[in-house]
């Protein structure tokens, strides 16, 4: 099965380029589902503006997005055309908010070292022009957020369209499964299960937290974003420590912790922007937490008091309990790392396996029903019905796809 490839995206006419800047238009299109927005599209040819195309909110706000059709890593040239794209539609749209700029690639963040020097990565130079760009809407009084849309975001928006069959035909020209065919083969599926599975007697197991992460749906979304909310919180307030009540045999740890807690800070916040940053940098997030939990364990047999007589906490000072809350909370930390749900969506595979009866079909039946709810895309086949031989001819025959040229 080939996968959405957009060097070599096309509709016929049209060069790659225009391709490109005709599937964001459209996919921004689908971000709105307020009849009160306004949709568009502008023609290039005159100048766009800075932007492709633009939303209007009903309270008139605007979302702005910037395609570049860009396969190659960015040069210095490239940078300064995105920037011109910037300053343009900072000028031409000041009612702009929200400004999307589109890549068909991933940028790289390698975290490679030469010669002991971290290398300058195309994420760290991302990170260098967002914050130049908002500077350039401060100083006009504004306030816009940049995000990027790589070639993952692009792939995710497409798949979490339902016209997602329609999009990836007439821009890629590839036969992928539709809603309506994965919704068909759920319905037969079901329907073949019998008294295996009941809508009725749903029970919640942990093993949907493995599905939920395998899929990369809303729900885990929301638990991961709730988990680094909680990191931020400890991160803020292990940078609001002071060194005073730290003996000088521990000062080294305290500068490691907060060397550690500086590098997970900088690989989780580029969740917002990747949602699958976590799994690319899982072995750095384990290796910073263990060098986190060594110092903290350290630094708690070397704190001491300058008045160990006096009752009132002295807020210059780091207390006992502050270092324990800060190990209890990286050791949760670090053991999220390990966990099935976290390997699940990290490896992108589940194995489930248990005796006959135990719940499985009705454990996927169940989970495929609330996906196809969420208006997520899911495909459940069952074994009783595989007739043997090629296992890809029976995945083609109950999505009814026509060829081997599909989206893996």
């Amino acid at each position: 099965m080939n996968q959405i490839n957009f060097a070599q995206i096309g509709h016929v006419g049209e060069a790659p380029s225009e391709s490109f800047e005709g599937l964001v238009c459209q996919l921004a299109r689908n971000t709105s589902d307020s009849p009160h927005d306004t949709f568009i599209k502008n023609n290039g040819s005159g100048g766009d503006g800075g932007v492709e195309c633009y939303l209007t909110l009903a309270n008139g706000d605007e979302y702005g997005w910037q395609a570049k059709y860009f396969l190659e890593t960015l040069q210095e040239s490239q940078w300064t055309q995105i920037t011109a794209s910037v300053r343009t539609a900072i000028d031409k749209h000041p009612k702009l908010t929200k400004y999307y700029i589109c890549l068909p690639r991933n940028l790289n963040d390698s975290r490679k070292r030469n010669s002991g020097k971290p290398v300058n990565t195309e994420r760290d130079r991302w990170n260098k022009h967002v914050r130049q760009w908002k500077d350039i809407a401060n100083q006009e009084n504004r306030n816009i957020e940049f995000i990027l849309w790589g070639e993952s975001e692009l792939i995710s928006q497409i798949f979490n369209d339902k016209s997602s069959a329609a999009l990836i035909n007439y821009w890629f020209n590839l036969d992928v499964p539709s809603w309506e065919g994965m919704n068909k083969l759920f319905i037969h599926s079901k329907s073949a299960l019998g008294e295996r599975y009941s809508e009725e007697m749903n029970i919640e197991l942990p093993i949907e937290k493995s599905l939920d992460a395998l899929s990369g749906n809303d729900k885990w979304l929301t638990e991961t974003k709730n988990w680094l909310t909680d990191f931020h919180e400890q991160y803020s307030r292990i940078k609001g420590w002071s060194s005073k009540n730290i003996k000088d045999s521990a000062q080294s740890s305290f500068q490691i912790i907060g060397l550690a807690a500086d590098h997970l800070h900088k690989i989780l916040s580029e969740f917002r922007n990747n949602k699958y940053c976590l799994y690319s940098n899982s072995e750095e997030l384990e290796k910073q937490t263990q060098r986190m939990l060594e110092n903290l364990n350290l630094m708690q047999d070397c704190l001491c008091h300058s008045d160990s007589d006096n009752t009132n906490t002295n807020s210059d000072q780091i207390e006992e309990y502050e270092v324990i809350q800060a190990r209890n909370f990286f050791e949760k930390f670090l053991s999220t790392l390990s966990r099935p749900s976290f390997l699940a969506g990290k490896n992108r595979v589940l194995l489930l396996t248990g005796p006959a009866g135990s719940g499985k079909s009705h454990l996927l039946c169940d989970f495929t029903r609330k996906q196809m709810e969420r208006g997520q895309p899911v495909v459940l086949l069952l074994g009783q019905n595989y007739p043997g031989g090629d296992p890809t001819k029976f995945i083609y025959n109950g999505l009814h796809l026509h060829s081997n040229d599909s989206v893996d």
